[in-house]
């Protein structure tokens, strides 16, 4: 027959916090290591498009229109400012003041806004 080996109980052991000699300090408590910083965020999957500058983008289109509304609108104050005076030198000069007069110069002051502020095409 065989011989069962007799059991030895092994000792059992004891886990234990280690403990710093200097408990006066108290440390402050780790803070847990951010494992999800290495994570892709959802929907970022697509490249994100390169960066064209401001002129394509609303806002900027917007305040440039407005900033050019502003000029002509200056430019149309600054003419009509010298509409009487001219039509008062007119009147002297003449004698008298026609509707004509009147329409000549409404034409030149729409002539010399369109001249200054329209677009005008590059051809290369």
């Amino acid at each position: 027959m065989a011989r069962k080996a007799e059991k030895t109980e092994k000792p059992k052991r004891v886990y234990r916090k280690k403990t710093d000699s200097n408990d006066s300090v108290k440390r402050e408590p780790k803070t847990p290591y951010n494992w999800r910083k290495h994570l892709k965020p959802k929907g970022l999957d697509v490249e994100p498009q390169q960066y064209d500058g401001p002129e394509n983008h609303p806002e900027y289109l917007r305040a440039e229109a407005a900033v050019q509304k502003d000029l002509i609108f200056a430019e149309l104050d600054k003419w009509i400012g010298r509409f009487p005076d001219a039509l008062r030198s007119l009147q002297t000069e003449a004698g008298e003041i026609r509707p004509e007069d009147i329409m000549y110069h409404l034409e030149l002051i729409s002539r010399i806004l369109k001249n200054k502020y329209e677009e005008k095409e590059v051809i290369m």
